[in-house]
């Protein structure tokens, strides 16, 4: 395990911030990673505390990883957190996110499909979901969505956090805003680890070295 590069993360990703409501594309892949990984109530509970949530998150191994990624998302948007406001170096701008209003919506739409029981997305669902979100606005681009659309692979299940993530890829290209996806899951999946095991970060490692281990 690389404690450089688990320190790195931890110091941009969760101390550097203010705190406000939303969900970026960091936040939401260490959540995937933490679901999918650790199927465990006290470690996920643990995490969460992370991010400065106190309320407890009544977590449910049984439910199948889509839809545990789908709970989890919806229980932290709510919650003013840390990471919710990370900039990057040059001009300082903050790295994408979807606010809660946005947010609400996206989860309206995985409701009115249906998918809130199943968890899982497939092709037919995931190009209802971008109509969806075409009709309420978060995309407000036709070259865009349709360059979405052409990227949904037939035979694969999605969970909602994979296309949280492309809605902000696109709304960045959009926006020219920073996208701010962390390249390997790696790195998460040893943040996770480093919380586990009760590390604190270091948090004077310069904010620099994100652009490392982060995809603009």
């Amino acid at each position: 395990m690389h404690l450089k590069t688990i320190l790195i993360f931890c110091s941009v990703c969760f101390f550097t911030d203010t705190m406000s409501y939303g969900l970026n594309a960091i936040q939401i892949q260490c959540l995937q990673v933490l679901v999918k990984k650790y199927n465990d109530k006290d470690k996920v509970n643990k995490v969460i505390k992370a991010f400065n949530v106190k309320e407890e998150y009544d977590y449910n191994t049984e439910d199948n990883e889509y839809k545990r990624v789908y709970k989890i998302l919806y229980f932290m948007h709510k919650y003013d957190k840390v990471g919710d406001s990370i900039t990057l170096p040059g001009d300082q701008k903050e790295i994408i996110k979807l606010d809660k209003n946005e947010l609400e919506r996206v989860f309206g739409h995985f409701r009115e499909l249906g998918l809130e029981d199943i968890g899982f997305i497939d092709y037919e669902n995931y190009y209802n979901l971008i109509n969806s979100i075409d009709y309420s606005d978060l995309l407000r681009n036709d070259d865009l969505l349709n360059d979405w659309k052409s990227i949904i692979r037939e035979e694969h299940k999605y969970d909602l956090g994979d296309v949280m993530i492309k809605l902000l890829e696109f709304q960045s290209q959009f926006f020219n805003l920073r996208f701010g996806k962390v390249k390997y899951l790696k790195t998460i999946q040893e943040f996770i680890e480093y919380i586990l095991r009760g590390g604190t970060p270091d948090q004077k490692i310069p904010i620099l070295q994100l652009l490392l281990n982060v995809k603009l």
